[in-house]
């Protein structure tokens, strides 16, 4: 999953109704395809990103709370 070429350039925020609404489950389920626009994602990869930015965003808050009591 995630190995379309176009993935690193599609933001599905940008996409219209229609084509959100374009997907099919792959891989039995853990993955997502749109096909009409080229674009595959795998859960694994969703909860990591997800993942990730929770992490950040709980440093970043960390760091700008200590910014504010020095």
């Amino acid at each position: 999953m995630n190995t379309s070429k176009n993935n690193k350039d599609t933001d599905l925020r940008k996409l219209s109704k229609k084509e959100l609404s374009d997907w099919n489950l792959v891989n039995g389920g853990i993955g997502f395809e749109w096909s009409s626009i080229n674009y595959d994602i795998s859960l694994k990869s969703i909860l990591e990103e997800n993942a990730i930015f929770t992490m950040l965003k709980s440093t970043i808050r960390r760091t700008y709370k200590k910014a504010e009591i020095a």
